[in-house]
């Protein structure tokens, strides 16, 4: 009987349950596939320029200076208080706050108000205007120092549509699972079977 495995053992492991691990990445595949989930994604957007007006001896110049990130979050939380929601679903009752943006990248003046679905919904760029129209008003209500002006409003056109699916990473992990359970049972099944032709 020989010691350790060699060459020769691990080839005829391979040989007798190859079979086993196919099957198993089959398997494993093919139920990775049927758990996989593809949605779309619906994004409308729109820009505002917020800037911060400058006072020269207590006179308002109207003009505008960099503003800092506390402003840009104070303005974000705005847009998701209970007021300004209720503001929003009055004219559109299908309006979902969590699925509103309102931010900027590396606290930049220019905010981007973005608003994203599950379907294409062309009263969505309607709405996305709206919501930076009336944002406006009520940021000033609360602080008349920011100055908000529309850049880009919402458009058809500048929306997008994607599809996000997860199939091939759902499907290469179920076959990576059933290489994992196929090497198990053919272990199992072969030293089964050399014990039971042994006997």
């Amino acid at each position: 009987m020989e010691q350790g495995l060699s060459f020769q053992t691990i080839m005829k492991f391979f040989k007798k349950t190859f079979w086993i691990f196919l099957a198993f990445i089959i398997l494993g595949g093919v139920y990775g596939f049927i758990k996989s989930t593809q949605s779309t994604e619906y994004i409308v957007r729109g820009q505002i320029y917020v800037g911060q007006k400058v006072d020269t001896l207590g006179v308002n110049n109207g003009k505008l200076s960099v503003i800092d990130d506390k402003a840009i979050t104070s303005i974000s939380d705005l847009s998701t208080s209970n007021s300004f929601v209720n503001e929003i679903t009055d004219k559109y009752p299908d309006f979902d706050v969590d699925n509103l943006t309102v931010g900027s990248s590396d606290n930049s003046n220019l905010i981007t108000v973005k608003y994203k679905d599950t379907k294409e919904n062309k009263d969505n760029v309607k709405m996305v205007n709206y919501v930076m129209k009336s944002l406006v008003p009520f940021v000033n209500k609360y602080n008349d120092n920011l100055q908000l002006k529309q850049v880009d409003k919402a458009t058809k056109k500048s929306a997008s549509l994607s599809v996000l699916s997860n199939k091939k990473s759902k499907t290469v992990m179920g076959m990576l699972y059933g290489v994992i359970l196929g090497f198990i049972v053919s272990c199992i099944y072969y030293f089964f079977f050399n014990n039971k032709k042994n006997k």
